[in-house]
């Protein structure tokens, strides 16, 4: 019962309560025919008094069984139980028609019999709707395991690759390591499958820095200037990276001019030595 999963629909519900129902009249009616040995003209054998008995407890029991799974909102479905529900279910028609040969159809010995055969004939269709939502269920928590477990599988990408990463890694990237060991797994379907954005460039981060770096009338005494707000905020970046930039475009000028001298030098000493 602890493992039982609960009870998927309302459909469900209702097999269960109308299981109740046939455990409950099965037993309810093997009752009556046992008072009517007792109280009326219709005598039944001992053996018949043993078997009525015996039926009569069972279905008690298994209508206890189920009163329980509606009220723990729980899906009990074992196999034993379900096979022996099956057997002692099937054994009522062999009864029926044993008792239709021996005391006749108009006798109530027999048609309160076939109550109960009738409600266990609905009973089976019902269980066969059940057999198909257990199928379904079965189904859909299959997929929602191998889902999870893909959820699991997928490399994580931490939001501060970037900025916890050292100079070494910074120069050859190799922070990028784990997107590219994901990308080759087959992992990356949507954007949301690549680096986050780092803290220090989401928007709340970069509007808190602009307020608290620009001047203020009522605290710095001085009006607000944009131009003056930026460079606070963010001029060191900004500096840092026009250095590289300058010594980079420096670099790319006198690549050709150096080219040039290193040409005409090797063609100078060649004329020499020749």
């Amino acid at each position: 019962m602890r493992h039982a999963p609960p009870i998927p629909t309302k459909t469900v519900r209702s097999i269960i309560c109308f299981k109740i129902f046939t455990a409950l009249i099965s037993s309810v009616v093997l009752c009556v025919i046992l008072g009517l040995s007792f109280l009326t003209k219709y005598h039944t054998r001992d053996v018949f008094v043993i078997e009525y008995s015996i039926l009569a407890i069972v279905w008690f029991a298994y209508s206890l069984n189920w009163i329980n799974s509606i009220q723990n909102n729980l899906w009990t479905r074992p196999f034993w139980l379900n096979l022996t529900y099956s057997i002692t279910s099937k054994s009522f028609f062999m009864i029926t028609v044993l008792r239709w040969l021996v005391y006749g159809f108009a006798d109530p010995r027999t048609y309160l019999l076939l109550i109960v055969d009738a409600a266990h004939i609905l009973n089976y269709i019902f269980n066969i709707v059940e057999w198909k939502i257990a199928s379904k269920e079965i189904l859909l928590e299959k997929n929602l395991n191998t889902f999870q477990q893909l959820q699991e599988e997928t490399l994580p990408l931490s939001d501060t690759a970037d900025e916890d990463a050292n100079l070494f890694s910074r120069l050859f990237f190799c922070w990028v390591n784990p997107l590219i060991k994901k990308g080759y797994e087959g992992q990356l379907k949507t954007i949301n499958d690549l680096f986050p954005l780092p803290p220090s460039l989401k928007v709340e981060t970069i509007d808190r820095e602009f307020l608290e770096a620009a001047p203020s009338y009522y605290v710095d005494a001085a009006p607000f200037s944009l131009p003056k707000s930026l460079f606070n905020a963010f001029g060191l970046q900004y500096l840092l990276l026009g250095i590289l930039r300058f010594s980079g475009d420096c670099f790319s000028f006198a690549g050709p001019i150096l080219l040039h001298y290193l040409v005409t030098e090797l063609e100078d000493g060649d004329q020499k030595v020749s």
